[in-house]
């Protein structure tokens, strides 16, 4: 799928760090800017972890702990079955028996027969098995009958939770969860296993003064585990647990873990968040998928290596054949797609089925997204009753779109990005329809365009083992803090060649030898060859029997020349340039524009090109300038309409969305006054001219200003006629037909006008007389037309080299300055 390329530069940045450029602008990205939120980025460790009894509710619940722990009730802690909730079941089971010797039992819900969260029927369960104390984890934030079930039947609930909050919280002996309304904690975007870890941190300080020992270090594998699985930010906690906990997994103390790494192919290897998300977890996951997420937990609590290696082999087998029915679904959702949905009016994918397995719907809905950049919603149903998937796209929050449609659930829970229903079978069509009347309410086109958002511009030159080196200190990278992307533009590629089963992955080298790799770009392979293109990619070693090599991997690519490609976007505040630089398609693209409802005013300065364009467009809302009237019908128009311009006649303050430049200007001067004289309510142009209006503008030049070349010779040829006066009308004639003068009537003119203000010649009466020649050497700087000229041309030789620059921010940057301030934005 085509992506749109988008390269911001913060407004936040800070040259004054002492700190690499590069690395600056890069977490100028992520909001990290300033001296303090760098070094609590880069080199903060376990001792920086915020103090865990800030959080709401847990002091409260450590208190309610150690009373049962030293009166020796009976515990039981409730999870979820996906690894976050196995993690974090785990983590309290392996804490509690090696700080306290109390062993915890522990239940997980069986995805298929009970669903997420907790549940009556377990609640009911607890009490009738006489557990005095329950403790949730990864769930139970909006479980308020159940826990109030508990409450009223002698079982006392802690709730651990990172989900956001219902309008009403359970009455429990006590809640935790960041995202509480007046919760004070300074971080919220834990995972479940992370709220569990700062339970055990503040269980570790009531109970013997420390904050964090060894005890806990050892188990922050497992909490480093849960949080990558969950796709939380890797930033501030978060970032500090994984960087410790991918440490220790190198040689994990949990045998289960252990077992699981060596069997999935990871043993010794220096590990990565992306083989935890991709490699590790999967495995366990599918337990609670396709089986029981039991055996997930037994894995990583056991002390027996048998036992260890038995369950890490069923886990992958089950990741096997999650896999295929995974695939499976997939091919079948693809095809519902194709045949059942029309894209062009719906936003949103909506499918159920009776054959689906509910394990799996919530991976392929992702993959849904990633195929097609829809919110989709994959619902498997089973006697009536549907449990769905939901998965957004950025700039929806799908949590509150299916409040917006909550008439048709049953249930419903989760985050801005991924989320759950429950739903009845006969209420699907329906609750369809009520969502993508939703979606249409609050997403336009545009915000169904995938973005690339890339960090910086680069030059294939500058991507070598030296660059990656200096990359290393931004890791580990994941959610909020992706590997840095970057930006080679115009780059043509060699070797081009496809891999893979079915030719589906494309290999290719830049100039400079480093080789590439683009996962299932292997049908573009037609596209790529001979063009030179705007590649977004990120930097990466590729090892292969033991050798190490740098490799770019492509991750989305756009050919200037096609209009059906998307452009490169360089934004900076309310500025947006667009590149599209040597385009040969300009009016399918001023189409796209029209289609898109814009309201465009378009620079030209070629007459028979403007009247071939608005011939046309002529079936669309298309003005010219050169009418007062029709620009004044073009002032009327809201959107959807396109005026042509060639100077600033009748165009003063005129309200668009988009300023096209097809032609070149002669000089930033006269570009930043075309810029300025409209009114945007941000700033969005699209660069289109190429090296054809470069070399136009050079030409007009060479054709108006005479220097140098052209004054020598024709002063050289005006010195034959040295004792006559000449008429400058026969000197037009005589100088045409003369082959050694490239010459024009413009050119001669301006000539003649420099020749006479250093003195060569006297013009009188439309005669020239030349002059005597004095001792002193005559210098053309004398003359105010001539270093006109030479101001004219340095101008348009300083403007060129911005105006075609790779690096569109340097022409932002000289743009603001002459235009200043943010005059003429609404």
């Amino acid at each position: 799928m085509q992506k749109a390329m988008r390269l911001y530069l913060s407004d936040e940045y800070n040259q004054e760090l002492k700190l690499d450029p590069l690395l600056v602008q890069i977490l100028a990205k992520r909001g990290i800017n300033n001296e303090d939120a760098v070094q609590r980025f880069l080199y903060n460790g376990l001792d920086d972890l915020f103090d865990p009894l800030g959080m709401k509710g847990i002091k409260k619940a450590v208190q309610r702990i150690l009373k049962a722990i030293n009166n020796k009730e009976r515990i039981i802690v409730f999870g979820d079955y996906d690894v976050d909730g196995i993690t974090s079941t785990a983590l309290l089971n392996l804490y509690f028996k090696k700080k306290f010797n109390t062993v915890v039992d522990y239940y997980l819900p069986n995805r298929h027969k009970e669903g997420y969260g907790l549940n009556l029927p377990a609640v009911k369960s607890f009490v009738e098995d006489n557990y005095d104390l329950l403790i949730t984890v990864d769930c139970g934030i909006t479980a308020v009958k159940e826990v109030a079930y508990g409450m009223d039947n002698g079982l006392d609930v802690i709730v651990t939770d990172h989900h956001q909050p219902g309008e009403e919280l359970p009455e429990a002996v006590s809640v935790v969860d960041p995202y509480q309304q007046d919760d004070p904690y300074p971080f919220k975007s834990l995972a479940g296993v992370g709220v569990a870890f700062k339970l055990c941190q503040s269980l570790e300080f009531l109970s013997s003064g420390q904050r964090i020992n060894e005890t806990l270090k050892n188990l922050m594998d497992i909490v480093s585990l849960g949080t990558v699985a969950d796709i939380v930010p890797l930033l501030e906690e978060n970032r500090i647990i994984v960087k410790k906990g991918l440490l220790l997994m190198e040689d994990s103390k949990n045998i289960g873990l252990r077992a699981l790494i060596d069997r999935v192919g990871l043993k010794g290897r220096s590990l990565t968040p992306g083989q935890i998300a991709y490699i590790i977890a999967p495995p366990l996951n599918a337990a609670g998928r396709v089986e029981d997420p039991e055996l997930g937990i037994k894995l990583l609590i056991t002390d027996d290596i048998n036992e260890a290696e038995e369950i890490a082999d069923r886990l992958v087998q089950l990741n096997s054949e999650r896999q295929k029915i995974e695939g499976d679904i997939l091919k079948e959702a693809v095809n519902m797609v194709e045949e059942e949905i029309d894209l062009k009016k719906e936003k949103a994918i909506v499918l159920h089925s009776t054959d689906w397995h509910h394990g799996v719907i919530g991976i392929v809905a992702s993959k849904l997204v990633e195929r097609y950049y829809r919110p989709t919603i994959l619902v498997a149903c089973d006697e009536g009753i549907g449990r769905g998937s939901c998965r957004s796209i950025k700039g929806l929050n799908i949590y509150q779109a299916l409040s917006n449609s909550s008439d048709y659930l049953e249930e419903y829970g989760g985050h801005a990005m991924a989320a759950g229903i429950t739903i009845k079978q006969d209420d699907i069509v329906k609750f369809r329809m009520g969502f993508n009347d939703y979606l249409d309410s609050i997403l336009d086109d545009e915000d169904l365009i995938p973005e690339l958002n890339v960090d910086a511009l680069l030059t294939g030159d500058e991507i070598n083992k030296e660059l990656y080196n200096k990359l290393k200190i931004l890791e580990p990278y994941g959610v909020a803090n992706p590997r840095p992307r970057f930006l080679i533009n115009r780059v043509e590629l060699d070797k081009l060649y496809q891999v893979g089963k079915s030719k589906q992955h494309l290999k290719f080298t830049l100039s400079n030898g480093v080789e590439g790799i683009g996962f299932g770009f292997g049908s573009i392979l037609p596209d790529l060859k001979g063009k030179k293109v705007d590649l977004a990619c990120q930097i990466d070693i590729n090892r292969w029997q033991d050798k190490e090599k740098i490799q770019v991997n492509l991750e989305g690519f756009s050919i200037r020349e096609k209009a059906s490609h998307y452009p490169v976007s360089f934004e900076s505040g309310n500025w947006e340039i667009i590149d599209k630089r040597n385009c040969l398609e300009v009016f399918d693209y001023l189409n796209n524009l029209l289609f898109e409802q814009r309201k465009v005013a378009v620079f030209l300065n070629n007459s028979q090109l403007c009247r071939k364009y608005i011939k046309r467009l002529a079936d669309v809302k298309v003005f010219s300038a050169g009418s007062k009237k029709e620009v004044d019908n073009f002032k009327r128009h809201d959107s959807g309409s396109i005026l042509f311009f060639n100077n600033l006649k009748n165009l003063e303050n005129i309200r668009i969305s988009d300023l096209v430049f097809i032609s070149l200007p002669f000089s930033m001067g006269e570009m930043a006054n075309i810029i300025k004289n409209f009114i945007f309510k941000k700033r969005v142009i699209h660069l289109l001219y190429g090296q054809r209006e470069y070399d136009i503008n050079n030409k007009i030049i060479k054709n108006r200003l005479p220097v140098d070349k052209y004054l020598r010779k024709l002063y050289l040829y005006l010195r034959s006629f040295a004792c006559q006066e000449i008429y400058i009308e026969d000197l037009n004639k005589a100088i045409v037909q003369n082959e050694s003068i490239s010459t024009n009537k413009i050119l001669l003119s301006k000539g003649i006008t420099i020749l006479s203000e250093i003195g060569l010649l006297k013009k009188k009466n439309g005669k020239l007389t030349l002059l005597p020649i004095s001792g002193e050497k005559l210098d053309l700087s004398d003359s105010i037309s001539y270093n006109n000229n030479i101001d004219i041309i340095e101008k348009f030789r300083l403007f060129s080299n911005l105006a075609f620059n790779d690096n569109v921010f340097k022409l932002v940057y000289y743009l603001k300055e002459y235009i200043g301030g943010n005059s003429n934005e609404s």
